[in-house]
């Protein structure tokens, strides 16, 4: 009699709560920025959009597959270490941004169960292949100076690589490529080169003009004699042409003053012609 008077009310709060547990079992949420893949006795049933959902309560399972953006960095803790065209080795620090396809949840979950697997078996896998076969093709200096375009020649790769998976490939950026230091060393050394022979060659332009200048100053400076030396000559002869002219006369002056005024009797011929000239 004790015993059916408890039993009653333990089986009222046993059915109470295996119904509870049934009703709230019946309902399931899946938030903004995920999808939920509805798994029924093993198999996949159904995929579900954000919001509200009913389900049957113990034999279906959902499971919530993000489709967020989500990084995968190969920094310091996981570096990706490669070489260049020119032998030269180098690390890169490097992010990889991709995205479960929104209406590809249901192959995820078939293929890999979750994105963290998808990720570790195939992400992780892929992109140092990509990265590799890109940066290979590049020489150290051409990596440096050509940053913009081995960046968009890596994205490629990388969106290349993974065509074939339920995910699509944001971006990839590049934050550091570290050759090491005695790369930089070299760099430094051929840097201070360079600038040694720009300087060497700027000297010697410089060097060149002003030999060029003295040239042509001391051509102006001799051909400026040449032409005052004529100058001087020329006046010299002038002055000489001048006083011969003037002692001519001066001679003729001379015999007319002391000229009697008695014409000679007998004379050369050049004598006579001088005594006409003093006349005249």
């Amino acid at each position: 009699m004790f015993k059916q008077q408890y039993m009653k009310p333990a089986a009222v709060v046993f059915a109470a709560l295996v119904t509870f547990i049934v009703a709230f079992g019946c309902f399931y949420v899946i938030d903004q920025g995920e999808r939920g893949v509805v798994v029924r006795n093993g198999a996949v049933i159904l995929t579900a959009e954000p919001g509200l959902h009913f389900k049957m309560p113990i034999i279906d399972e959902v499971h919530a597959i993000s489709v967020r953006d989500t990084s995968v960095l190969f920094d310091k803790s996981f570096p990706l270490e490669t070489y260049t065209y020119d032998q030269q080795p180098a690390t890169l620090h490097l992010s990889v941004t991709y995205r479960v396809q929104a209406g590809a949840v249901e192959r995820l979950y078939t293929e890999f169960g979750t994105p963290e697997a998808l990720e570790s078996r195939a992400i992780l896998r892929r992109v140092p292949d990509a990265v590799k076969n890109v940066f290979g093709l590049y020489t150290a200096p051409r990596a440096v100076q050509e940053r913009s375009k081995l960046s968009a020649d890596i994205n490629e790769a990388v969106r290349k690589a993974h065509a074939d998976l339920p995910v699509d490939i944001v971006g990839v950026q590049i934050e550091e490529i570290d050759y090491g230091k005695e790369y930089e060393f070299a760099v430094a050394a051929r840097m201070k080169a360079e600038v040694a022979i720009a300087t060497a060659t700027q000297n010697q332009k410089t060097a060149q003009v002003e030999a060029d200048t003295k040239v042509l100053q001391a051509e102006a400076d001799a051909k400026s004699v040449k032409l005052r030396g004529e100058a001087e000559a020329a006046a010299i002869l002038a002055k000489t042409r001048a006083l011969a002219e003037q002692g001519r006369y001066l001679v003729q002056l001379e015999i007319a003053q002391k000229w009697n005024g008695v014409m000679p009797t007998t004379m050369p011929p050049e004598a006579a012609m001088t005594f006409l000239g003093a006349k005249n």
